[in-house]
């Protein structure tokens, strides 16, 4: 991830998808408007989301996927806080990402194949959110808050996603004691 990050700096793709690493959904990074980014204070409130209609003409929304959508991200990395800093409008109405999400999408595809990644969706790096949060054994009821997942059992069902360091540094651990 620090690598996958490390390369992002300057790319037309680094503030939507430090978005998804902070957790968003891409309607919602979609529907951020500047009114809801409080850099100062380094966070992002999810007020509401863009999707695309029968026409594929972006929409704003005020709602969100559910209840627990509607939440306060706080904004954790450095490079995101810069990036929204180098990208700030005056315009509150203003929507922070301008750009469709299938342009994004091809950006990343793109991104991946140039940087020797796997090929990864904006979903996957929500994905990652939740892993990282698992993997540094962060209190699951707060990755779950941060992430607005319906609940933790949700969350740890569908988007957690066990590193296998984790289960070969388990493994060898097991294996010392019950082979002293």
């Amino acid at each position: 991830t620090k690598r996958f990050c490390e390369c992002l700096k300057g790319e037309k793709l680094e503030l939507p998808a430090l978005m998804a690493l902070h957790s968003m959904r891409m309607s919602e990074l979609l529907g951020v408007k500047w009114k809801f980014v409080n850099l100062d204070k380094r966070y992002i409130e999810i007020s509401g989301s863009r999707v695309l209609d029968e026409n594929d003409v972006l929409i704003y929304k005020e709602t969100n996927k559910s209840d627990r959508s509607r939440r306060v991200i706080p904004i954790m990395s450095d490079q995101l806080l810069n990036a929204l800093k180098a990208a700030q409008q005056d315009d509150g109405e203003a929507f922070v990402i301008q750009t469709a999400p299938h342009v994004i999408s091809r950006w990343l595809k793109k991104f991946c194949e140039e940087n020797g990644f796997p090929n990864l969706s904006m979903h996957s790096l929500r994905h990652t959110f939740a892993s990282l949060g698992a993997y540094l054994n962060l209190n699951p009821d707060t990755i779950q808050e941060i992430g607005g997942w319906k609940d933790v059992q949700t969350m740890k069902k569908i988007y957690t996603h066990t590193y296998q360091t984790d289960i070969k540094n388990s493994s060898n651990v097991l294996s010392r004691f019950l082979n002293q």
